[in-house]
């Protein structure tokens, strides 16, 4: 059997991800209204949004909200999704899942094929 996408998980053994963290700070920015309240993935998908950051401060590397949003944007043309699972106090893993024809460069028509015959 011949899989059909490619799974890449990178994760961390850090703080992981915190919700109520992240509405609040949308909601400090603006980009979630007073009675929005979203829960699990449509929380942990704010981090998708362009000019969306948590940290307290902008640095050269952090702060600027630019990152995630060109990742997820970069995924979701390849076809592929990014999943995210979270513990608080445990760590953080992203599951990028990619079709396997796009990972390895073939056409559609050469990941369709069988292959050669015998």
């Amino acid at each position: 059997l011949e899989a059909t996408t490619l799974i890449v998980e990178v994760g961390d053994d850090g703080r992981g991800i915190d919700e109520a963290k992240l509405v609040e700070a949308a909601r400090r920015k603006g980009l979630l209204k007073p009675e929005e309240a979203p829960v699990g993935q449509a929380a942990l998908s704010l981090i998708f949004r362009p000019g969306f950051s948590t940290a307290a401060a902008v640095t050269d590397v952090s702060g600027r909200g630019v990152g995630m949003d060109a990742v997820q944007h970069a995924i979701n043309e390849l076809g592929g999704t990014i999943e995210i699972v979270t513990e608080v106090g445990k760590g953080a893993t992203f599951r990028l899942v990619v079709p396997r024809h796009v990972a390895l460069g073939e056409s559609t028509a050469t990941a369709a094929s069988p292959g050669p015959s015998a």
